[in-house]
């Protein structure tokens, strides 16, 4: 896929430079029908991020705020532009519960007791949405998936949320997309090609290879090319590494001198996700480091928090020892360690739940390759 960037700014000064010429040449008056403009029609293709996809689920204040909505906001084309709303509580990633919502402080899912199908507010609508993001989409989804049973990823009920098959003819986002005549495309597609790999911390089999990438997005450019006379913008996969998920946990790597690590690693870290400082046993600034299966990790992802505070990853007496301290200093430590609350288990964290340098930049590769 070729980047594409989109110099508005700068065709905008280009337009009045020329238009301060001299010898500025006539120029035809363009006659524009109304409701002929060549944005007529919008049509947006995609994942999560085109759906409005927020705190892990849909619901219909989510999706007045995805970027498809606003574009068409903006082209005051909202009031026509549908989009497959969901009522409250929503609909979440987690079959039988909606989308994350903080309460007491505390962030749970509420359970939803009806059909997810009946929240649709405008299931009756007789055409495809305007807005066709499907969140878990990949690219091979776009074109072949109709239903949530023929997902690339297993079973997904958001296809049937947002296709509404057989209603169309078990037809595809791409195929009902061409359906809708659009004037201008709005595609964002790609970014769960490579993120299901970071997520399950560095698991670089589910990528999609580069050349199927390339041969399916060839593919979806040439259909719509050949059966829309649509414009199409498409926007590049930013890092998947760069996400909360991925990076929420940094905050806890440091260097502890002391013991002889001069580079960061996860550390042993207290309820603000700051490393623990355990100066009192010796040393200035003494941190102790995460145990994990891997080495050169650069990431713990955020599942790393729930096993962390099983005590997974929090050393033990014996690697205390391993780190230089005397076995008395040691128990002193653990000691520490339990009345704060920690569970010093001494079983690594499993390489499922961190990020290597080499996992990580291998992820960062396959974006490059896709864009």
């Amino acid at each position: 896929m070729k980047k594409i960037a989109l110099m508005v700014l700068s065709l905008a000064g280009l337009l009045w430079f020329i238009s301060c010429e001299v010898n500025t040449p006539s120029q035809p008056k363009l006659n524009i029908t109304p409701n002929k403009l060549v944005l007529n029609k919008v049509v947006a293709v995609g994942n999560s991020l085109t759906a409005g996809f927020q705190s892990a689920g849909l619901v219909e204040n989510f999706q007045k705020h995805s970027y498809p909505y606003y574009i068409a906001e903006q082209m005051q084309k909202a009031d026509e532009f549908e989009e497959p709303l969901i009522a409250s509580p929503g609909i979440g990633s987690t079959p039988g519960k909606g989308p994350l919502t903080l309460k007491n402080g505390n962030l749970v899912a509420p359970d939803v007791t009806v059909d997810p199908v009946t929240l649709l507010e405008n299931a009756l609508l007789p055409r495809p949405y305007d807005n066709l993001g499907v969140p878990g989409a990949t690219l091979g989804d776009v074109l072949n998936t109709y239903n949530a049973e023929t997902a690339e990823h297993g079973n997904n009920p958001f296809f049937d949320i947002v296709l509404r098959n057989p209603n169309f003819g078990n037809t595809t986002q791409l195929q009902q997309a061409i359906l809708l005549n659009p004037t201008l495309i709005i595609l964002w597609i790609g970014n769960n090609d490579v993120l299901g790999a970071a997520l399950d911390g560095g698991n670089l089999s589910i990528i999609t290879p580069q050349s199927d990438f390339k041969a399916k997005f060839t593919k979806l450019l040439t259909e719509l090319r050949q059966k829309t006379h649509a414009a199409i913008v498409m926007a590049n996969i930013p890092y998947v590494t760069d996400i909360p998920f991925v990076n929420t946990l940094d905050r806890v790597f440091a260097t502890s001198p002391s013991i002889g690590i001069t580079d960061p690693m996860p550390m042993v870290f207290d309820e603000n996700l700051q490393p623990v400082d355990f100066s009192l046993f010796g040393g200035s600034g003494l941190f102790f480091p995460l145990l994990t299966e891997e080495k050169n990790v650069t990431h713990l992802t955020l599942s790393a928090l729930a096993a962390y505070q099983n005590g997974i990853g929090v050393p033990d007496s014996a690697a205390l020892v391993s780190f230089g301290l005397s076995p008395a200093i040691a128990r002193g430590v653990i000691q520490g360690m339990i009345a704060g609350g920690l569970n010093p288990t001494g079983i690594p964290m499993p390489g499922n739940l961190t990020l290597t340098a080499k996992e990580e930049q291998t992820i960062k590769d396959a974006v490059d390759g896709f864009n």
